[in-house]
């Protein structure tokens, strides 16, 4: 399972329809609409979606 890094949904990456590749790591979409929102502005939701994967971690 991913997080989608624009609306922190968890998507399954074997069903996700929508994805982006940025910096060699691929990012898994809800919808287009997340997709469209990350494609613009990609420094903004990749450091969020680092935050996140750091918070996770940090809980287990």
């Amino acid at each position: 399972m991913a997080t989608d890094p624009v609306c922190l949904m968890i998507v399954d990456e074997e069903d996700a329809k929508y994805t982006s590749v940025h910096k060699d790591v691929k990012y898994y979409f809800c919808c287009n609409w997340c997709k469209k929102q990350f494609d613009e502005n990609t420094r903004k939701f990749t450091r969020i979606s680092n935050d996140v994967c750091i918070n996770l971690k940090e809980v287990r």
